[in-house]
């Protein structure tokens, strides 16, 4: 959304992420949260090339991660219902149907 220009990265303050609690560990809600934060705001550095990618936002105040229960948020269900479809394509033995689908409604990074 950048690089299309749908959105200025130095105008993003807040990020919410609304995220299906099951099956979340305690340790692991905070770790996604600092992981966030560390890519979105603080920006990282991978020692394996010796290189730091800056931060995607840096204007960022904040990040809130929520763990939300999928039978008391619609959109929740909604997510899970998607990604299950998402699964199901991707997995389907019919290529060119696959593809056209995918690729008619979704955004979908092919890798080899």
């Amino acid at each position: 959304m950048i690089e299309e220009e749908k959105i200025s990265a130095k105008d993003v303050e807040q990020i919410f992420f609304f995220v299906d609690e099951h099956s979340t560990a305690t340790n692991g809600r905070y770790e996604l949260q600092e992981a966030l934060a560390q890519e979105f705001k603080h920006g990282t550095h991978n020692y394996n090339y010796s290189c730091f990618y800056p931060p995607i936002f840096p204007a960022l105040n904040g990040i809130s991660v929520q763990f939300c229960n999928s039978a008391t948020k619609t959109l929740i269900r909604s997510a899970d219902i998607v990604a299950n479809k998402l699964y199901y394509l991707a997995r389907k033995h019919d290529a060119d149907s696959r593809r056209a689908i995918l690729d008619k409604f979704y955004s979908v990074e092919w890798l080899p």
